[in-house]
């Protein structure tokens, strides 16, 4: 899946609602109707979509389809723009909340949700620079968070993911003793093992959070 594929459904869809093609209160386009108008796998509609639940845009409802919003009616995204938080307050966070978002992954990941997961490892893997991996490293996470298939925890990863494209990372090295991290969690998905994919999840975070602890320390 490719993120020109992924921007252009976002693009397409965010337009028409803003133009009042699809007005607030109705249903879009089904992820099946989509994914052939673009010619690409429905995980990477889902992929576009969650940005705009995230943003307040639409809202997804099981089992029925998701739904344009009227402006104002969700602002959910605007937390993470307001918190004045450090990288140790978002890696404490996302310690509270990604271990147990893998740990529902890996009982509800579909086949499509972990060829998504696995898209991302190759990209995180394969990742030039810190920058180019941060943004890997988070499309990994969110990545996890919609195979959880429940909006909720998609949205709660979502602030945490926007906090973190807001924040300022310094020189902080996060890619020396994490970079195998994602290989292992993606394997305990694949076994469905749910107790070693929180336990791997865990164990990533904790050195996330030994290389910010430094960083900040060094600072002081």
């Amino acid at each position: 899946m490719k993120n020109n594929q992924v921007t252009a459904i976002r693009d397409y869809v965010r337009k028409a609602i803003e133009s009042g093609e699809f007005p607030a209160g109705e249903k879009l386009p089904t992820e099946r109707e989509l994914a052939a108008r673009f010619d690409v796998p429905r995980s990477a509609v889902r992929s576009a979509i969650v940005p705009l639940e995230i943003g307040g845009m639409v809202k997804r409802e099981v089992g029925r389809g998701t739904y344009v919003l009227a402006p104002g009616a969700d602002k959910v995204s605007d937390v993470a723009e307001e918190v004045d938080a450090s990288p140790s307050d978002l890696i404490e966070a996302a310690l509270s909340c990604y271990p147990y978002v893998c740990e529902v992954a890996a009982m509800k990941a579909t086949r499509a949700d972990l060829r998504e997961i696995e898209e991302c490892v190759r990209k995180v893997e394969g990742a030039r620079d810190n920058e180019e991996y941060r943004r890997h490293d988070a499309d990994f996470h969110m990545a996890i968070a919609r195979a959880t298939q429940n909006p909720l925890l998609v949205e709660l990863c979502g602030i945490i993911d926007r906090a973190g494209e807001n924040m300022h990372w310094g020189d902080l090295e996060l890619i020396e003793g994490d970079f195998y991290d994602h290989g292992l969690i993606f394997e305990a998905l694949m076994k469905r093992n749910a107790g070693l994919a929180r336990t791997r999840m865990e164990a990533h975070l904790a050195g996330a959070r030994v290389a910010v602890n430094t960083e900040e320390g060094a600072d002081d």
